[in-house]
């Protein structure tokens, strides 16, 4: 297997699980180390690499939400089947919309700016905006429906998923715990309807599973520290390494 496969694959491995911008991390590493573009079949693995890794994280609440579905469909309410869907909609529709005007933001200068102001939007939602005194909020429709518009903005290079995401729970005053794990679930309908979108039969090749491999093995070993470390310490470190990201980006060439 190739360096660059490898270098990618623990890229996106670690940087979907926290809200830097995966999108950023790779440009960064794509030039700095001087990596051709990836390919829609190289995309696709590294982000089914991604789902599978969330999957196996929150595989109580998919059984959850699995089991509920064929023995109380009634009580579906009261799983995260609910919010998970309602959430993504506003992806799914920007996506659409957008197909064909979010790639003038692509380049490396306005993702390196992207990057360093959403990372300030999500240290000081976490910073000013307390958390009830609910330690677990119960995630109702108009709160998904508010998460799930945030979400469609990170169709633009920079932005990152979890983070926006992280920064729309923050701000209704969602503890970090609930935000980040909300977060993260819903990278799973997210990441599996943009499969859908850019699938490809030679997803199927040996190469391609490697990486796919690589990334869920990485992202397994540190989804666990890493949604930790962000629920106790919040989001100066994330918001530092942000910036870094951002400055190469802005003054690569």
């Amino acid at each position: 297997m190739d360096i660059n496969g490898i270098i990618v694959s623990i890229v996106q491995g670690i940087c979907e699980i926290i809200p830097v911008s995966s999108s950023a991390c790779m440009a960064v590493a794509q030039h700095m180390l001087h990596i051709p573009d990836i390919t829609l079949t190289g995309k696709v693995a590294l982000h089914a690499g991604s789902l599978i890794a969330i999957m196996i994280f929150f595989c109580k609440e998919i059984k959850e939400i699995v089991v509920t579905t064929f023995k109380s469909p009634k009580k579906l309410k009261n799983t995260y089947f609910l919010p998970l869907c309602i959430g993504t909609v506003p992806l799914v529709i920007a996506t659409l919309c957008s197909y064909n005007y979010v790639k003038h933001f692509n380049n490396y200068k306005i993702t390196g700016y992207i990057c360093i102001i959403f990372g300030l939007f999500l240290f000081f939602s976490d910073k000013f905006f307390p958390v009830k005194k609910q330690s677990n909020q119960q995630i109702s429709i108009s709160k998904s429906v508010i998460v799930g518009i945030f979400q469609a903005i990170s169709i633009i290079s920079g932005v990152s998923r979890l983070g926006i995401c992280i920064t729309a729970c923050r701000m209704m005053s969602f503890n970090r715990k609930q935000a980040v794990l909300f977060s993260l679930m819903l990278a799973m309908p997210s990441i599996f309807g943009s499969l859908c979108f850019m699938f490809t039969p030679e997803i199927f090749s040996l190469a391609m599973l490697r990486w796919i491999a690589i990334v869920a093995f990485v992202s397994l070993i540190v989804i666990k520290p890493l949604t930790l470390y962000m629920e106790r310490y919040g989001f100066f470190g994330i918001l530092i390494c942000r910036i870094i990201i951002g400055i190469i980006l802005i003054l690569s060439n």
